[in-house]
């Protein structure tokens, strides 16, 4: 009877892609943002992490989108190709065991000693992919689901206040949102929003 693979095989066989292909993802999307849209570091990192958020929102597009699943694919490319490399590594060391199993004649209590290392090992909880999920998740907040959120939310106020104010203004906010590089930007821009909203009884957010 043909016995059933173990759960952890599939986590073991594609660790290497997986991590390789997230982490290369995760590296081009930050540097190419941090290079292009931001304009410094600000000296403190909670406002510098905001104004990232903001700046972000101001150039996104489906392109963002497509720019990290594409470099989630040449990531996991990456790694499929490096893996007949790991794999030959893997099989070398495999090699040198067996030959020492064959002339060493503490052989036996050697491969006792391994297996009970192995073991220990294995027992331990791994919280490398916890961390590679975690740094996922933000990025994905950071550069995706915040500035969606934030472009939504610029387009419904732009036609809510439309019919209320002048092209030039409705214009003028346009150009300063994509022109937009941190949370002050922001809040300028929606002073004058939550402006038109005030002088015409408009619901704001």
């Amino acid at each position: 009877m043909k016995k059933e693979a173990p759960k952890d095989n599939i986590w073991q066989k594609y660790k290497i892609e997986i991590l390789i292909g997230l982490f290369t993802s995760l590296l081009w999307f930050f540097v190419e943002h941090i290079i292009n849209t931001v304009p410094r570091i600000g000296r403190n990192v909670i406002e510098t992490l905001s104004n990232y958020v903001y700046t972000n929102a101001a150039k996104f597009s489906i392109n963002t989108i497509l720019t990290m699943f594409v470099s989630f694919l040449v990531g996991w490319a990456l790694a499929i190709a490096i893996r007949p490399i790991m794999q030959y590594r893997e099989i070398r060391k495999l090699e040198k065991e067996i030959e020492v199993l064959k002339t060493d004649n503490n052989a036996n209590k050697k491969k006792e000693d391994n297996l009970s290392k192995e073991y220990k090992k294995e027992k331990r909880i791994d919280i490398g992919p916890l961390i590679v999920l975690i740094v996922f998740v933000f990025m994905l907040y950071m550069n995706v689901y915040k500035p969606i959120f934030l472009n939504s939310s610029f387009d419904l106020d732009i036609k809510m206040i439309k019919p209320y104010t002048d092209n030039k203004t409705v214009m003028m906010l346009e150009s300063d949102w994509t022109r937009m590089k941190s949370k002050d930007d922001y809040d300028k821009i929606y002073d004058t929003i939550n402006k038109i909203k005030e002088e015409n009884n408009l619901p704001k957010k």
